[in-house]
């Protein structure tokens, strides 16, 4: 069976690769092919966003893993392909790290019990009620995942959120298709024809992702080209693929780009947002 799996996705002439390279250099026209019935010689849609998601989370889960550094005020959040060793503890060490991790504990103590008093205070529903509640599900997210620091348990929440983006973009993926139905109003598309187009759009950003990280950490540029496969080439890929699949003019393709991908932004953002605090909530 895994000799079976691995051939049909990467041997040189397997559709992995023919669709791939489709995918990559040739914005929308996969999408367009697909709609046209010539679908024998490429991946389904949903069997290549499938493939490059997982693809995308087994390597970043095993491999990219985030650090929390706390600087003076400021937490700083960096990735790092490595778990940072602690290496061997000399007696005096541990006893020094058992102490501040004591220290650490008896202060969420603390923290949660000044919390349980303002919240005896404040009213039954407002804005300053429900923010010191957070901050009450915050230390008992931590004291859960028996984290003993502020910065372990940003570290510990942001490296789950870091993991769920394939699953986030897929659930998003709908409603990526109805911006591009409501956009771009072609009566020969259905709304399954923009799904379509909206799962490759999808899985060319892991791939574009997967290379802007992979150039990040070979550390072959200084900050400026992995941000290119970041936020640049996407922006342009999507411009490009709407004009090609849409067949409208340059003009009419970026004014309408310029109104949809800032909106998807904004919707991925809110939803980001409502994850972090169902995850803080819910533990």
């Amino acid at each position: 069976m895994l000799v079976h799996f691995v051939s049909d996705y990467f041997h040189y002439d397997g559709k992995f690769w023919t669709t791939l390279k489709l995918l990559m250099f040739y914005p929308g026209k996969l999408s367009t092919m697909y709609l046209q019935g010539k679908r024998a010689s490429y991946l389904k849609p949903v069997q290549l966003y499938i493939f490059i998601s997982a693809v995308f989370f087994i390597v970043f889960y095993k491999i990219v893993h985030l650090k929390v550094v706390k600087d003076g005020d400021r937490i700083n959040a960096t990735f790092t392909t490595g778990r940072v060793e602690t290496g061997t503890l000399s007696d005096t060490a541990f006893s020094k790290q058992l102490a501040a991790m004591r220290a650490a504990r008896e202060k969420f103590k603390n923290n949660r019990r000044k919390i349980d008093s303002a919240l005896s205070a404040l009213p039954g529903l407002s804005a300053r009620r429900f923010l010191v509640l957070t901050v009450k599900k915050f230390i008992n997210y931590g004291q859960k995942k028996n984290l003993h620091t502020g910065g372990d348990i940003v570290e510990s929440i942001l490296a789950t959120l870091f993991h769920s983006i394939p699953k986030l973009f897929f659930v998003l993926m709908p409603v990526l298709a109805l911006l591009l139905k409501l956009f771009f109003r072609r009566k020969e598309y259905v709304y399954v024809d923009h799904a379509v187009m909206s799962l490759h759009l999808h899985s060319f950003l892991f791939v574009s992702f997967m290379i802007g990280y992979l150039i990040s950490f070979a550390s072959w540029d200084q900050g400026i080209l992995d941000w290119i496969f970041f936020a640049v080439i996407p922006v342009i890929y999507f411009f490009t693929a709407f004009h090609h699949f849409y067949k409208t003019r340059w003009f009419t393709t970026i004014l309408k780009g310029i109104f949809i991908i800032p909106l998807y932004l904004l919707i991925i953002l809110v939803s980001s947002i409502v994850n972090l605090i169902l995850l803080i909530w819910l533990g």
